[in-house]
Formats: structure tokens, C-alpha cells, sequence
């Protein structure tokens, strides 16, 4: 009878025990699920885009760029095509010394890596021959900046235009069904701009050779099958990346 007893005494100890210590795994979970909890929604990483009204209809020409999670991003219609637009190289007169001139491009395109490719819009910036004064990687990624950061730029007088620091904007609607390619018209700012503006906002360093650029922007749109036809850009938004020309 006392031996019972005291077993039952013995054992009452370890019962509380372990119940602590189960409610305290169960805090720990609980806390652990607060900290780091489940991805509900794809997490937008960053974005590229062109924003704007032309004549009277607003346009969002945009890329979305997403983390890889659980959770599938969506399905975008859209891809970014950038990278450098090339170097000119020109001879200093007397010396063995070269100095270059870089041209850039950006683009928010219809992805086709798809069957069938979208039938979406696009746009594409163009920035020709930025002096980049001697040729190396340093000068191009050091003008880069302060191009960028107080730089005037002019827009292109035409599509053969491509003179110091020039730019040149166009934007593409979706296909007409029915209408031979040729015929497709789409709009480009490679014409009479007097009044147009271009302003960079941002300048961020994404790694040794790339950029990413914001701006605003307004011009006069021209239509491609006739220069006549003219449409008015107001509220022009932008951001790219740009990638350096020069090898590193």
C-alpha cells in the first residue's frame, strides 16, 4: 500500500513536466509560424514599364518580375529587351588614343518565347551616342551617372537621327487582325519636337554593368505609315535597365 502510494507520488512530477514542455513546443511552433509564414501571393521582386496617354487614350506597357516561390506567378504577356546599343570607337587625331560614344536601348515587348506570341503592345527607348570620353569600362560606367544625373538629351529629327546624345521613343499597338505586316502601323517620336521633354529622375546601380533608370517624358508621336498623322505624348513614365557596352 505505501509502495503504490509512492510511486503515484514520484510520477506526479514528470507528468507536469512533460505537459510544460509540450505547451512550450507548441509557443515555439506557434512562433516559428508567425515569423515565417506560408507565401499566400506571388511576391512582386520589380518592375519595368512605359506609362503615358497618347492623344486621348492612356497606355501601361509594363513587365512584372516575380520570386520564385510555392506560389506560380502569374502568366506574364510581356518580356524586357535591354542591353548596350553599341560603342563607336573614334580615332583622337595625333594619338593612339580612342574615344567612345555608347547608344542604349530598352524595351517592354510581347514575350516570344509563347506559341502563340501575345497579341500585346509595346514600346522601346532608344539613347544614341552618349560621349563616354576614352574608352574604358571605368569612363563608361562613371559618364553613365553623371549623364544620367544632369545630362541633355534632344530627340531624334528623324529615324536616320542617331547624332550626341539622342532619343528616340516608339510605341507599338497589338497586330490588326487581317493586315499585312508592312501595313501595321505603330508610332515613333523621330520627327519635330521642339517642345518635348525628357528628364531622368533615378539613377540606380544595379550591378557593375547594368542600370536602372526612371524618367518622365512628353513629345509628339508620328504615325510610321504617315508622318502626317501626328498624336500628342503626355504624362510619359518610364523604367528601364541598361546594360553597359563596354567588356568588363
Amino acid at each position: 500500500m505505501k509502495r503504490n502510494m509512492k510511486n503515484r507520488i514520484l510520477s506526479f512530477p514528470f507528468l507536469v513536466l512533460a505537459g510544460l514542455m509540450l505547451i512550450l513546443s507548441s509557443c515555439d511552433s506557434d512562433s516559428d509560424a508567425v515569423q515565417n509564414p506560408v507565401p499566400t501571393s506571388p511576391v512582386l521582386l520589380d518592375e519595368f514599364f512605359f506609362t503615358g496617354t497618347l492623344g486621348d487614350e492612356p497606355f501601361d506597357i509594363r513587365f512584372e518580375l516575380f520570386e520564385f516561390n510555392i506560389v506560380t506567378p502569374p502568366v506574364d504577356d510581356h518580356t524586357i529587351d535591354f542591353g548596350g546599343g553599341g560603342i563607336n570607337r573614334v580615332p583622337r587625331v595625333g594619338e593612339d588614343i580612342e574615344d567612345c560614344y555608347g547608344s542604349y536601348a530598352f524595351g517592354v515587348l510581347p514575350d516570344n518565347t509563347q506559341s502563340p506570341v501575345p497579341n500585346v503592345d509595346g514600346a522601346k527607348l532608344f539613347i544614341y551616342e552618349i560621349p563616354l570620353g576614352q574608352c574604358s569600362t571605368a569612363n563608361e560606367n562613371e559618364t553613365l551617372e553623371s549623364f544620367f544625373n544632369g545630362g541633355s538629351f534632344v530627340y531624334s529629327e528623324g529615324v536616320s537621327d542617331r547624332t550626341f546624345s539622342r532619343i528616340t521613343f516608339s510605341l507599338f499597338p497589338p497586330e490588326v487582325a487581317g493586315v499585312p505586316i508592312e501595313e501595321q502601323d505603330f508610332y515613333t517620336s523621330a520627327g519635330e519636337n521642339t517642345n518635348a521633354t525628357f528628364a531622368i529622375t533615378l539613377v540606380e546601380e544595379e550591378d557593375e554593368s547594368t542600370y536602372i533608370v526612371e524618367g518622365t517624358f512628353a513629345c509628339t508621336m508620328y504615325s510610321h505609315l504617315d508622318n502626317t498623322n501626328s498624336k500628342a505624348l503626355t504624362n510619359g513614365k518610364f523604367r528601364m535597365k541598361l546594360k553597359t557596352n563596354l567588356d568588363l
